[in-house]
């Protein structure tokens, strides 16, 4: 999961509760950063996207 920490949307503690709640969950939150975290971070965004998936990858392999 991403969340961005001044998210007004969604609040940080619904993330907080997932990461709780799904066995083996990633969450990274985002500083500095409202709802969108895949715009107001396009690159870092994108970064942990592709190694998120690149692990994803790796482990069907």
């Amino acid at each position: 999961m991403l969340h961005g920490r001044e998210d007004q949307v969604i609040p940080l503690s619904n993330s907080l509760t997932l990461a709780q709640w799904i066995d083996r969950a990633q969450l990274h939150v985002f500083g500095r950063c409202g709802h969108w975290t895949q715009i107001e971070h396009a690159a870092r965004f994108s970064q942990w996207v592709g190694n998120f998936l690149a692990e994803a990858d790796a482990l069907q392999a």
